[in-house]
């Protein structure tokens, strides 16, 4: 295989002070104001607050959703 690992994880666990752990910190935090990242907080408040970016995590959580039913349907009828 060539290039990165499609597979690798991080630990998100990791919050300490550096820029990767600031990062993992703003990954967990719930509200926007006290992320460390402007460009990442201002994604999330829209994604949160502004109705076309809730309806986008609607839809988005709709095709997840249904993935996972076909798959479970498939699964049962075997």
């Amino acid at each position: 295989m060539h290039g990165p690992d499609p597979y690798s994880f991080v630990n998100g666990q990791k919050q300490d002070d550096t820029p990767f752990g600031r990062l993992m910190q703003d990954f967990w935090c719930k509200d926007p104001k006290d992320m460390h990242y402007l460009e990442l907080a201002a994604e999330n408040r829209r994604l949160k607050e502004i109705e076309e970016g809730v309806k986008q995590m609607e839809s988005v959580a709709d095709r997840i959703f249904v993935k996972g039913v076909k798959k479970a349907v498939r699964k049962a009828a075997f």
